[in-house]
């Protein structure tokens, strides 16, 4: 139960209730406001609740805005004093709020009268004409008259009695630890097993003094992603939700849940012998765990044919059955080393959205369109 200053917000019921009014929300309204308030402490994008609720879909649009409205009219927030909006952007929830406690039905058990505080819920199928036979186990006076037969055997017959209990403890935690494996193995094969519909792509990381790798690294993420979102049947996080959830130097650990993801591809980017050597990994998205490894190496000239390489090789492994002539290629997009290096450093200023940044992202792409007139990605992104 949530306190969203006069309305409450019943999180089971999906209800909010402003007084005596009471106004049942619809599962997309309910999940928008629900994933505005937990992230509270920052703005939603627009795209970032496109793709969590309606795949991404440009169609679907207006149904965030209506979505939204539908919001503000059971809040009672005409004046937006809830909800701020900054068009063309997103939203951001910045009204009070306090957790309540869950109202309860009041039920209470009935117990069998003078049984005390540890009795068992009454039974009518219980027999309590026997006073002994009606009281409830508690555990106490069984203990109690252990310990006393014990104190009447024999201290040889005492270490027995105590070396089998200890024996028969020992035998628990064994068979019950064998057991909790077997279903954790049995989880991690089901797991493994299941087909990945869902997956987002980290940023490469490179070393904090190594700016072409930065340059290099996001750029590489940027075109993965794109490259697999042409799969079929593969849903996978745009780069900047991706970005806006956990940010540029994300935990594979935490990111795969809060993406909400089956699997995520990561990536490290350094420098060899005047070469780039990319190392990828494919994990779980709930477990962290290792699904596949792969690293390529590549001069400037050559890393078009790599971004390639690498999204192909996901592809086969995300799902082999999914035939890797699906994906977009971007080879032949710029042959010129050069345009291609300014590209990827324009990319990495673009993401930090200030007015400097833009501005050496706009130089840098006019000098990639300047070296290569047909380069269409430089194109775009200036545009």
């Amino acid at each position: 139960m949530f306190g969203l200053g006069a309305a409450q917000l019943d999180v089971e019921k999906q209800v909010i209730t402003i007084g005596t009014r009471t106004v049942f929300l619809q599962r997309k309204p309910y999940l928008v406001l629900l994933y505005l308030i937990e992230n509270r402490h920052r703005m939603v994008h627009r795209r970032e609740l496109l793709d969590r609720f309606w795949d991404g879909k440009e169609v679907y649009d207006q149904s965030l805005s209506k979505a939204i409205g539908s919001i503000r009219k059971a809040l009672g927030d005409s004046e937006s004093e809830l909800i701020e909006t900054r068009w063309g952007l997103g939203y951001r929830y910045i009204g009070p709020f306090v957790e309540l406690p869950q109202p309860s039905s009041g039920a209470q058990p009935l117990t069998v009268e003078g049984a005390g505080e540890d009795a068992l819920p009454f039974s009518p199928s219980q027999d309590v004409s026997n006073a002994s036979a009606a009281r409830p186990f508690t555990g106490k006076e069984d203990s109690a008259s252990f310990a006393t037969e014990a104190r009447r055997l024999s201290p040889a017959a005492r270490a027995m009695l105590m070396a089998s209990l200890i024996a028969g403890v020992a035998a628990v935690l064994v068979f019950g630890g064998l057991a909790l494996h077997r279903r954790q193995v049995a989880r991690s094969r089901e797991a493994a097993a299941a087909p990945i519909r869902t997956v987002a792509v980290l940023p490469f990381t490179a070393a904090s003094d190594d700016l072409e790798g930065q340059y290099l690294g996001l750029e590489l993420a940027d075109t993965v992603a794109d490259r697999l979102s042409t799969l079929p049947q593969l849903k996978v996080r745009s780069s900047a939700t991706v970005r806006s959830v956990v940010g540029l130097q994300a935990d594979p650990g935490l990111a795969g849940r809060k993406l909400e993801v089956q699997a995520l591809v990561t990536g490290e980017v350094h420098e060899a012998a005047n070469r780039s050597v990319v190392s990828v990994h494919l994990l779980d998205g709930a477990t962290g765990a290792n699904r596949w490894s792969g690293t390529f190496t590549a001069s400037s000239a050559e890393m078009i044919r790599t971004e390639d390489a690498i999204a192909e090789q996901l592809a086969k492994t995300l799902s082999p059955q999914r035939a890797s002539s699906a994906l977009r290629s971007t080879a032949g997009d710029t042959n010129d080393a050069e345009a291609y290096s300014d590209f990827m450093k324009a990319k990495f200023f673009a993401t930090t959205r200030t007015h400097n940044s833009l501005e050496k992202a706009i130089g840098l792409l006019n000098k990639a369109t300047g070296r290569d007139p047909n380069y269409a990605r430089a194109w775009a992104a200036l545009a």
